[in-house]
């Protein structure tokens, strides 16, 4: 009877289908217990929906499994209520075609519709003004809004993780690392401003680009909304990457924003709408700070933004698009979900050869729009699977500066980190303390799922089964769960701080006290944080490399 998903055992069973099916949990009592000391027999009794079953075992734990086991198998799945409709956003689509949903790319609207209701329900930024789509018939809410709060407080931080249980001095490290690693307030506000000004910039010009189109098309000089809506190319901008998944660090400047546009764009497309962009920046306050680039290559153009502070003198971007410390970058790129196929260009051909005149257009870089699109499907996913996973959005911060700092983790790709610590705690199947979550996802690594043979990690946002490691060579494989094994060993010898590069911070409490008042420390308490530390540095060699 597969009424429960997940269910390991009768009691498991039992349980589980009382909290779906909202019914009274399972009552277990003991009957009979006897027999000499060393070879007891237990009867328990179970009673379960008006059922009533006895089991006998060696153990308290055998007799109650018998009984569930009685309950169970005595069960009708047809009078069982119907299943409590679940409020858990985090359940899992199992289904494949479910799960092929995120990759269907037929409706433009309805892509974009999706991203921005994810986006408002996970914003905690409750400050921030709800903007709108291009197109009023293509939602009313968030074509503006974040897939995930960026730039949410983290104060207090050990709530930030999601763990409300009694933190250890490992954890006091992860918190700390990830204070220092968090971007400071001057550098969210600055990126905030430049994101806001290129959003309200992009809708100011697709009403503009919209209404001269209209008027193109009706040839007059009058056009109603309604043709403007018609004849709109660019229905909306969202945000991607580390931005909308608040994944940003202390030393990122450039985030991403994405345009979704009606037809494959086309070189006419950027130029134009980048020729409009320039002119609506140059309306703005201080239009010297604001810079474009445009890069037919990359399918889209840069925004950059360069903060001039009291008593600092303003530092401006190269025309050739060179990023300064001071600058803070947006790149925006135009995408469609109606990518051109090898198919399509086909048929133009065999068009071409039939006399059929075709109107030929040069459409930007097939690549990197689909890539666009991608990025876009990856940073809904996140929304709806990894962001409300406690200490997930602050492990992947902490893993993120650590390929930026080990040679080992370098190989990483962002999604990858991403993926890899979702799946990490999510099997936890409970919520961890920031140390814990760290090392769920070091014992993963270590444990041989990048080696050859192992099981890699699939992409949950591709249709066909895809190892998102497969780009990984041997030796990288090898260096990165060498690496892994190397760092739990320095977490378990107390050594944290090697593992986050950072420094050993100061004694709290009594040992605090005793070196304010001059004490040489050398107390119980230090000879045991000495017999710690006493073992040496594991090398390399010593460690097994499964």
């Amino acid at each position: 009877m597969s009424v429960v998903t997940g269910a390991a055992n009768p009691l498991d069973y039992l349980f589980k289908l009382s909290t779906q099916r909202k019914l009274p949990a399972p009552v277990f009592n003991q009957v009979v217990e006897d027999g000499p000391p060393h070879m007891k027999t237990f009867v328990w009794r179970c009673t379960f929906m008006q059922i009533t079953a006895e089991g006998k075992g060696r153990s308290k734990k055998e007799a109650k499994t018998a009984a569930a086991r009685a309950i169970k198998d005595s069960l009708n799945p047809d009078n069982l209520p119907p299943e409590a409709p679940s409020g858990n956003n985090r359940k899992r689509k199992t289904d494949k075609n479910n799960s092929s949903n995120a990759n269907n790319n037929s409706d433009s609207s309805a892509l974009i519709q999706d991203h921005n209701n994810t986006s408002t329900t996970q914003s905690l930024n409750k400050k921030r003004k709800k903007g709108t789509s291009f197109s009023k018939k293509h939602g009313a809410h968030g074509m503006f809004s974040p897939v995930m709060p960026p730039f949410a407080p983290v104060q207090p931080y050990v709530q930030s993780f999601g763990f409300r249980g009694k933190m250890s001095v490992d954890d006091h490290y992860v918190i700390t690392k990830h204070k220092n690693i968090y971007p400071k307030d001057d550098e969210l506000e600055y990126i905030l401003k430049l994101v806001t000004q290129v959003e309200e910039s992009l809708r100011s010009c697709s009403d503009a680009l919209a209404e001269i189109n209209a008027k193109e098309a009706k040839g007059c000089k009058e056009v109603s909304e309604e043709d403007k809506e018609e004849y709109r190319d660019i229905l909306g901008v969202a945000r991607i990457g580390d931005l909308a998944k608040g994944l940003l660090l202390s030393s990122d400047r450039s985030v991403d924003l994405v345009i979704m546009c009606k037809e494959m764009p086309t070189i006419d497309d950027l130029l134009k709408l980048s020729n409009a962009m320039t002119l609506k920046l140059k309306e703005l306050d201080s239009p010297n700070a604001y810079k474009i680039v445009v890069s037919e290559e990359e399918a889209g153009f840069k925004v950059s933004y360069s903060p001039s502070k009291e008593g600092e003198d303003e530092v401006e971007v190269d025309d050739e698009g060179g990023e300064e410390r001071t600058s803070y970058i947006t790149k925006v790129t135009l995408t469609s979900s109606k990518v051109k196929s090898p198919e399509k260009e086909t048929t133009a051909e065999e068009d071409v050869m039939n006399g059929v005149q075709t109107e030929e257009k040069e459409y930007l870089n097939n690549l990197k729009v689909e890539t666009a699109l991608i990025e876009l499907r990856r940073s809904n996913w996140f929304a709806s699977m990894a962001s409300g996973l406690p200490s997930c959005v602050e492990c992947i911060r902490i893993i993120k500066e650590m390929s930026r700092r080990d040679p080992s983790w370098s190989c990483l790709s962002n999604w990858l980190i991403e993926l890899l610590v979702e799946r990490s705690l999510f099997s936890a199947h409970q919520p961890l303390s920031p140390a814990s979550s760290l090392l769920r996802v070091l014992e993963v690594i270590s444990s041989g799922i990048f080696l050859n043979g192992g099981s890699g990690l699939k992409d949950p946002c591709e249709k066909e089964d895809t190892d998102v490691s497969e780009y990984l060579t041997p030796q990288q494989r090898e260096d990165l769960t060498h690496s892994a094994q190397y760092f739990i060993r320095l977490i378990t010898y107390r050594q944290i701080n090697k593992v986050l590069g950072m420094e050993k911070l100061p004694p709290k409490g009594k040992h605090k006290a005793q070196n304010k008042n001059g004490s040489s420390g050398g107390g119980g308490a230090a000879a045991a944080a000495a017999a710690v530390e006493a073992p040496a540095t594991p090398s390399a060699s010593e460690i097994s490399t499964a």
